[in-house]
């Protein structure tokens, strides 16, 4: 049996009303904290489960959480194209009323179709699924028992829809927020959602995905 452990990023300039995507985000001073408090969070449950390796996304905002928990704990830790969050293309790192204002025509095709559509420079979600799951599916041939993948919420959702067998919509019925992680146990091709966690942070957890797209 294979643990994994899901670990979205934490709060970032990005995620300030911005489609934060491929672009680079700095940590806000409340991301900062949050970063420490889950680095913490996970150094502690290193103690009790032995962590094969941490898979991270190469973004700086995923990158320096996964590589913090690596040195703390002496985990080896692997950088994976795949892990990137979804491109939003010409709307990368804007807000809505930028984007809309880019291209309105483009904006209200993709928001009507955001699994299929691909947005121009970008990709659609489709693309983004069949990128992370090609890779997961790689990861369950391995001989290991428990894993960090530290990551994005659009990567999150589409390893939850493949290791539960879902649909490729269904992944947006799951909400791990920032700073959060779910853990799915999976053996014999077939994955059971365990858990989904939380560390203890001192404020309000705000998801600006939810707020344009279902």
């Amino acid at each position: 049996m294979m643990n994994l452990y899901l670990i979205r990023h934490v709060h970032t300039y990005g995620n300030e009303g911005r489609f934060n995507g491929v672009s680079e985000s700095e940590f806000t001073p409340k991301g900062l904290k949050m970063k420490e408090i889950l680095v913490d969070y996970f150094s502690d449950l290193a103690r009790r489960v032995k962590f094969d390796r941490i898979y991270t996304s190469p973004i700086k905002r995923a990158y320096l959480i996964a590589e913090d928990i690596s040195l703390r704990n002496h985990i080896p830790l692997t950088c994976v194209d795949a892990l990137k969050e979804y491109n939003f293309g010409i709307f990368d790192g804007l807000k809505i009323e930028e984007a809309r204002k880019l291209d309105e025509k483009v904006y209200f095709e993709w928001l009507n179709n955001h699994l299929y559509y691909k947005i121009p420079k970008g990709e659609s979600y489709l693309e983004k699924y069949q990128d992370s799951t090609n890779w997961i599916k790689e990861i369950l041939k391995e001989n290991l028992d428990n894993v960090l993948i530290v990551t994005h919420g659009a990567v999150i959702r589409c390893l939850i829809s493949y290791l539960l067998d879902l649909r490729l919509k269904d992944g947006w019925h799951f909400d791990v927020p920032l700073g959060g992680f779910c853990l799915i146990n999976y053996e014999n091709n077939y994955g059971t959602l365990k858990e989904f966690g939380l560390p203890d942070y001192p404020f309000e957890i705000h998801d600006f995905s939810k707020s344009f797209i279902k």
